[in-house]
């Protein structure tokens, strides 16, 4: 009863207080704009601590509004009205939504009627749950935007609409909203996070070269500008795109410098984030001891900040890891924790429950032991009346059963023991296929890490793309890429064979391919040196045709400051597609392969290129263009790539590398892939 008295005491009280704000406001000398201001004001100073009167000042503020005959101030304060009341009373909201909408329609003004469409939209997106109306009415705010073809109203429209599309997974959507922001302001283009939203983008798609390329952007533009927070945050982002290739090295060193720079800078909000992210890349990576370091560090926070339910999550964890490495008294331990908390959390509803379920559990039991008593009588009278037409009956089938039995018997030995020979069998061919698979996937790896980083050749050619998509987990293709003063070398190059013996050519090309650039920086003696490397590696000579192995290879060394490219080739060709151009100018490459019968002292013409701004020049293997079409069977061809390559000249580089990687599986229709495949572009 007290507690009831003190609480309405306290109601008036707020109440009272409540007048006397609205009574100095009403009672003011100023206009009925500021007084809807003031109103406003106050309703936001209440939306945290009292969303009653919060809603209260905005519905003052919007009824006082009413008598102004000014729609886009009405809008705005109607607007404000329909947020703060979607908290409590949706539908509210939502007519209020609508209301706004008509009021804006009658104004004939284009950047109001797409506000008001927004407001419908987040209303229902956001606050209704129903997902298409509001994905209907983002398109309607959109298109109504477009007709006004205003630079800040387009800009608004579209920011609060692509999110929706990123959170819905409708990535592409997403992408053109973003394209059609930089249409808007071509500025964005230097713009760190919207390059990152690229980024995130393209590493949602399973598109890690480009997601690595525009989070690379991103990272070099705030290092430009020296926003630190975001460069902190972004390379918490770009440590995404190694943990997805299991490169758990790397995903760890971006993410300790985010978090060394946010210690340096005290920006205590990037902790936890950036501990939690450190904690999962050690425990996926099996190092768990690590992984209890970092978690301990958040714990630690969580305890400061007193986030109950996020300690609850973070002992549950801490819980396993120590299980995990048999360290029960501490997993225990910190079970008991997370338990504490929880019960300390739920206590009140807990017991309240508890006592619910004994007492209903009570009357079971009790209805139970009834049901069991009756069923028992009925149970003993049936027993009686059937016992001796059954012991009859039993006898017949016992002597049945046991001649079926002993047959059945002999023959399940027989089965077992050939099944017992079957599984031997197989378990022995999949332990053989798993320790090839394995050994293969080893390979792999150490292949992978012979191969140039990517973002190093991004950051040398900004325009560029490297497409690399093996037939098999190891490959015979490579791509080089060496940088030592102001000139770059790259090479796209096709050793004999796929798979594993591919792999070791490829090992060695690359090997040997260092080597000779080491040496000299002419493209035509680069090639020679690499000839005889390979030929000396191999044991190769002239008259010997039982070793024909060896690579086809196009190397570029690029000026890019003068856009001169220097080419050489081994029976690949250079691409050229000037700006402007519908055709491919093909500089064709010297017709011999490198090793195999080849002379050691061959010669291998080198070619200077002068290019203009926006070319692109395109170095590959001939795998992309020898694909067979899973539909009817025909070849890709050379002549049907250079078109693709053409069609796609609007594109930037991530956009083509996405496009031909989608268009050959596309053409492959499921079939098999019939050789390894790499294509690097390259703009000027």
């Amino acid at each position: 009863m007290k507690k009831n008295i003190l609480f309405l005491l306290f109601y008036i009280q707020i109440q009272l207080i409540n007048a006397q704000n609205v009574g100095a406001i009403l009672g003011s000398n100023a206009d009925i704009k500021t007084k809807c201001e003031q109103l406003k004001t106050l309703s936001i100073s209440y939306s945290e601590k009292n969303i009653d009167s919060a809603i209260y000042f905005a519905k003052l503020a919007d009824s006082l509004s009413r008598k102004t005959n000014d729609i886009k101030f009405i809008s705005e304060i109607l607007t404000y009205y329909s947020d703060v009341v979607g908290s409590l009373k949706k539908d509210v909201a939502l007519n209020l939504a609508y209301e706004n909408l008509e009021l804006c329609k009658k104004s004939k003004d284009c950047k109001l009627i797409a506000k008001a469409y927004i407001l419908i939209a987040r209303t229902n997106y956001w606050r209704i749950g129903n997902v298409e109306k509001g994905f209907e009415y983002y398109e309607l705010a959109m298109e109504e935007a477009e007709k006004c073809n205003d630079k800040e109203t387009l800009l608004e429209i579209y920011s609060a609409s692509e999110n929706i599309y990123f959170n819905n997974e409708q990535y592409e959507k997403n992408k053109q909203i973003l394209f059609k922001k930089e249409r808007v302001d071509p500025n964005l283009k230097n713009d760190a996070w919207h390059n990152a939203n690229f980024g995130d983008i393209y590493r949602n798609t399973k598109n890690l070269d480009s997601a690595e390329y525009f989070y690379f952007k991103a990272i070099k533009i705030a290092e430009e500008k020296k926003d630190t927070p975001s460069i902190i945050q972004l390379s918490f982002n770009y440590a995404l795109i190694p943990l997805n290739r299991n490169d758990y090295r790397t995903a760890i060193q971006y993410c300790q410098k985010g978090l060394e720079m946010a210690q340096r800078i005290n920006a205590k909000n990037f902790i936890i984030p950036g501990n939690s992210q450190l904690y999962s890349i050690y425990e996926q990576s099996g190092d768990l001891v690590n992984a209890k370091k970092h978690l301990q560090t958040v714990i630690e926070q969580n305890e400061i900040r007193n986030c109950v339910e996020c300690l609850i999550g973070n002992y549950r964890r801490m819980s396993e890891l120590n299980s995990e490495q048999k360290n029960y008294k501490e997993a225990y331990t910190y079970l008991l924790k997370g338990i504490e908390l929880f019960e300390i959390q739920n206590s009140a509803q807990t017991n309240s429950d508890i006592a619910k379920v004994e007492e209903e559990n009570l009357k079971k039991q009790k209805q139970l032991e009834i049901d069991l008593v009756n069923q028992q009588k009925e149970a003993e009278t049936k027993i009686k009346n059937i016992s001796f037409v059954a012991l009859g009956v039993s006898f017949l089938l016992i002597c049945g059963i046991v001649f079926s039995l002993l047959k059945i018997s002999r023959s399940k030995k027989i089965i077992s023991l050939q099944k017992q020979e079957t599984e031997l069998q197989k378990h022995l061919v999949e332990e053989k296929q798993k320790e090839i698979t394995d050994s293969i996937n080893y390979a792999s790896r150490i292949q992978n890490a012979k191969l140039p980083q990517k973002h190093e050749i991004y950051s040398a050619f900004p325009g560029c793309f490297v497409l690399f998509k093996p037939k098999d987990i190891v490959s015979g293709d490579f791509y080089f890429f060496h940088k030592e003063g102001k000139t770059p070398f790259i090479a796209a190059a096709d050793c004999t064979g796929h798979g594993v013996p591919g792999a070791f050519m490829s090992m060695i090309g690359s090997e040997q391919l260092n080597d000779a650039v080491s040496k000299t920086k002419d493209t035509s003696e680069v090639l020679k040196q690499l000839n005889k490397g390979i030929k000396a590696s191999l044991r190769q000579s002239e008259s010997d045709e039982s070793t024909r192995d060896g690579m086809d290879i196009a190397l570029c060394s690029v000026d890019t400051q003068n856009r001169i490219v220097k080419y050489a080739g081994a029976n690949r060709p250079v691409w050229i597609i000037r700006s402007g151009q519908t055709e491919v100018e093909e500089i064709k490459a010297t017709k011999v392969a490198i090793g195999g019968l080849t002379n050691d002292d061959q010669h291998f013409e080198t070619h200077e290129i002068k290019l203009q701004e926006d070319d692109t020049f395109y170095i590959c293997t001939d795998g992309y263009a020898d694909q067979f079409s899973g539909k009817d069977g025909k070849k890709l061809m050379t002549r049907r790539f250079k078109e693709i390559l053409v069609g796609i000249q609007n594109m930037t580089m991530p956009e083509q590398e996405q496009y031909l990687d989608t268009f050959v599986e596309d053409w492959k229709a499921g079939t098999e892939q019939v050789d390894d495949i790499l294509v690097i572009g390259i703009r000027v």
